[in-house]
């Protein structure tokens, strides 16, 4: 996954696996990006980092009063936007929920560490994607959506080939199978 970092005009590309917790933690160290003293301007954006989650965009203005030495440790308290949509808008692509939450950068010194970012909880979607994200997925067609998709999952792990895509498969309530009205695993 990629995401876009800009410091001062300066574009970085930032590599970002999967993540599935309520704090989402972005090293920034192996990137070696440094602030100026007086004048930062930092841009985040992150498009589709989870399945309900459609943009994450954080901005950033700060200063140093003096320089900092290279050991010093710092922060800079800011909010995210958070744009993603609940339950009963997945299957929609419809985003209906904008939150600001808290976004916190961490320096060393004149470089930027990391970005801790708060990101909105709900439990039971967050619990059924988890879950699922530790089955396979195939290049098929959905048996809800009908779209040919790189993300669908067979529901039982088994022979039978019932496979649905990932949003879909969070839509369905109670989760039961809409082929066969078996229990999802």
């Amino acid at each position: 996954m990629n995401q876009t970092l800009v410091l001062n005009g300066v574009i970085y590309a930032i590599d970002f696996d999967k993540y599935q917790n309520s704090l989402l933690l972005i090293d920034l160290r192996k990137y070696v990006i440094s602030c100026e003293v007086l004048n930062n301007t930092i841009l985040f954006f992150m498009k589709n980092p989870r399945i309900n989650i459609q943009l994450i965009s954080t901005s950033f203005e700060f200063y140093f009063e003096q320089s900092p030495e290279a050991f010093m440790l710092g922060q800079v308290v800011s909010k995210s936007l958070i744009s993603y949509r609940t339950h009963k808008s997945i299957h929609f692509n419809v985003v209906d929920n904008n939150d600001y939450l808290p976004c916190i950068l961490f320096t060393k010194g004149l470089l930027l560490e990391e970005i801790l970012i708060y990101m909105p909880i709900q439990k039971l979607l967050y619990i059924r994607e988890l879950q699922y994200s530790f089955f396979n997925r195939s290049i098929d067609q959905c048996c809800i959506c009908l779209d040919v998709r790189d993300d669908v999952i067979n529901v039982h792990q088994n022979q039978y080939h019932h496979v649905i895509c990932s949003e879909c498969l969070l839509q369905i309530h109670p989760p039961l199978c809409p082929i066969c009205r078996q229990k999802i695993i």
